[in-house]
């Protein structure tokens, strides 16, 4: 028996946001040696993108409208992925 569709996606968003978390908490580790920050600024930075957007997924997923909740929350290309699919599937 399949669970409902709410409660899969509670999970799934409860594993991005942890996910995200445990991403912060690498770059966070990484930034406390200069030589690594100063070496890697690129790549942390990177990481804290993939955090930010593992929240921003987490968040739509649970918002009553996702369109509105990836719009507002200023992830533009996945705004723009959703509103595409609802002009593709009317």
């Amino acid at each position: 028996m399949t669970p409902p569709r709410d409660r899969i996606d509670t999970a799934l968003a409860t594993m991005l946001r942890d996910t995200a978390h445990e991403v912060e908490r690498l770059g966070a580790s990484l930034c406390c040696d200069s030589h690594v920050a100063e070496a890697h600024i690129n790549q942390l930075q990177g990481l804290d993108r993939i955090a930010q957007l593992l929240g921003g997924l987490a968040a739509t997923i649970e918002a009553p409208d996702p369109v509105l909740c990836a719009q507002s929350n200023g992830f533009d290309e996945l705004g723009e992925r959703l509103s595409a699919l609802l002009v593709a599937d009317p």
